[in-house]
Formats: structure tokens, sequence, C-alpha cells
């Protein structure tokens, strides 16, 4: 089912990319299970190849080709990131759904970043430059939205659009205060930058969505989290705080 909600959201060519190597690698250990037993036919051929062996032939060398694809298109992310290295650089992550994209477009006064309330709305990785003050501004980059188990197939396969973002300077830890399964959410997005080998990079977290969230819940937040900043994406509430913030951690 997720395969599927990532492939109608897909919008790039490397999104698309990315969930098919994603479906090809889910399908191909299944493909094999379902193998029996080939017919001998004797004589020079030996054993015939069955459908079955031709479809699992024929996905093996598509992901070969499309690995190809998203490594040439990762190079060309590296020489990006390379440009990028001296510039103050951030990236957005948390869960999906948690208002990542629309934190971007409220942060740089602009609506072009694809926003919804809904699962997976943005797959590819946009960035915009944030003021921070008068003189200072940062690169800011919205991500893939993670969630609870995220398949190791798309966690691969989407480990080079997640790079990019990756290596930015700062972090900053998107979580919906108003979800009631908040905490479920903040332990797999934790456990999701481990994965991808960015459990100890300079973090910050932003609890957004404080509009809707409950007054104790949000009491209760600040006491847990005293380091972290609150702000109303939707609102635009809470965004000297965040600017601040992020400029003490640049």
């Amino acid at each position: 089912l997720i395969l599927e909600i990532f492939a109608r959201r897909a919008k790039s060519s490397e999104s698309k990319l990315q969930v098919e190597l994603a479906y090809l690698d889910y399908i191909h250990p299944k493909m094999g299970k379902d193998k029996q037993p080939r017919a001998y036919r004797g004589g020079v051929r030996g054993f015939a190849e069955s459908a079955l062996d031709k479809k699992i032939r024929a996905a093996r060398s598509r992901a070969d080709v499309v690995r190809k694809k998203i490594e040439k298109l990762k190079k060309q992310k590296e020489s990006r990131i390379q440009r990028r290295y001296d510039r103050p650089t951030v990236a957005l992550v948390g869960y999906t759904n948690a208002g990542k994209s629309t934190l971007l477009n409220a942060l740089s006064s602009g609506d072009d970043v694809y926003a919804d309330d809904r699962l997976f709305a943005t797959l590819d990785t946009t960035t915009r430059r944030v003021f921070l003050n008068q003189e200072k501004f940062a690169l800011v980059s919205d991500t893939v939205g993670f969630i609870r188990r995220l398949p190791h197939e798309l966690v691969a396969s989407f480990h080079s659009t997640l790079s990019e973002a990756l290596s930015a300077k700062l972090l900053v830890h998107v979580a919906d205060a108003s979800s009631p399964i908040l905490r479920h959410q903040m332990e797999a997005v934790e456990q999701t930058l481990t994965e991808l080998g960015a459990g100890d990079r300079n973090l910050l977290l932003v609890f957004n969505k404080i509009d809707a969230a409950q007054a104790d819940d949000l009491e209760y937040l600040r006491d847990r989290y005293p380091e972290a900043v609150h702000i109303s994406a939707m609102k635009k509430t809470g965004f000297d705080q965040l600017r601040e913030a992020f400029l003490n951690h640049l």
C-alpha cells in the first residue's frame, strides 16, 4: 500500500525512478519464492526457462538500469552539495504530514512547494532561500516524510534524495504537536535518521501545529523538551523564535 501511495505521489523523474526501484526490490524476492522446479527437457538446452524465470530476469535487468540512472543523478547531487558547502544549509525532516512543506512555503514567503493534508504529499527535495534577518539567509530544504516501519526498500531507494538534504549543517525535526501518537512518530523519525547515518547530526526540534494542540499537551512538551521551538506554520506564529534558533545552531 505504501509503495502504491508513493507511486501516485511521485512527480519528478528521480522520485519515479526511486519508487520503481523500491517496487522491483520488493517484488523480486517474492517472485523467487513462487518459483517451482523447472521441467527438464533434456538435450542441449537442459532445463527450460519458465515464464516466471523470464519475469525474474527482466525485473533484475530493469533494476540494474534504474540503479545506474539513480547513481548518475546521485553524482549530480553530490556536485550541488559541494557547491553549497560554505553556505548555511537547513533540512526539514519529520513524520509524514507534519507540515514541513507548509513551513517551507511560509518561511520563504512563497506557495510553490506543494503542501497538502495527506500522507506523503512531498516525495522530492525542494530547496528555498530563507532570510533569517536582514543580512543572513539559509538554504532550507524540504524532504520526504517518514513513517513507522518505513520499508527497507524505500529507505534504500530514496537514500540519494535524502542524502542531499541530510548533508545540511542543521537538521530540523518538525513534529506535529497535535498528533495523538506524537511520541511514536518522533521515535520513527529518530530511528530512520539513525538508519541513514544522521542520528548524531546537529538537530533542532520544532513542534508545529500548536494552534491545533491541547494546552495541557503543549505545557507537557515545553517541560519535556525545553530547547524545542513551538510554532504554527499555518498561522505563521513562533517564526521569530525559529529564525533565532536557526542562527544559533548555524
